[in-house]
This record gives C-alpha cells, sequence and structure tokens, in this order.
C-alpha cells in the first residue's frame, strides 16, 4: 500500500490527497473540481484502502467517495486564491 511507503495512515493521505485535490483544481469550475475529486477518490480507493488499482463500491467506500467530493469542494472555497502561489487574488 502506498501509505507504507509514504510513512503516513489512511487518514493523513486521505486529507494530503483532498487538500492537493483542492489546490490543484482551484481555478477550475465546479463540475470539474468534482470530477477531480472522484478521480481522487478513485486514486486514494485503489491504491490505499485497497491494492493494485481494485475499486470497490461497498459502504464505505460510497460514503469516502462523498467525503472526498464534499471536502475537495468545500477546501477549495475556502482557500484564498492568494494563497496559490502566482494566483492573482480575488
Amino acid at each position: 500500500m502506498l501509505t507504507g511507503a509514504a510513512g503516513l495512515g489512511r487518514t493523513a493521505a486521505g486529507a494530503a490527497l483532498v487538500l492537493t485535490t483542492a489546490l490543484v483544481g482551484r481555478r477550475l469550475g465546479q463540475a470539474a473540481l468534482t470530477a477531480l475529486a472522484v478521480i481522487a477518490w478513485a486514486f486514494f480507493t485503489g491504491f490505499v484502502e485497497n491494492r493494485y488499482g481494485v475499486l470497490t463500491f461497498a459502504d464505505g467506500d460510497v460514503v469516502r467517495l462523498g467525503l472526498f467530493v464534499t471536502a475537495t469542494l468545500v477546501t477549495a472555497c475556502l482557500v484564498p486564491r492568494a494563497a496559490v502561489r502566482g494566483a492573482p487574488a480575488d
């Protein structure tokens, strides 16, 4: 699993992935940012929760999907544009 290689626990890895996704997608529209959050969830589910890129859709996975999308959208809204290096302030 990737968490062992990076020295992170699952929760920390998920939080880092949500933050990175929100910062990278900060300038995207809501639909594109939502799609990016779903891709981040798929990466997390496939390589952190499971092994070898296997996606599962158990109850916990679906809950995590909702959390990933919600947390990414909220984080992207809360991070001011000035916090993104080189971005003009709103």
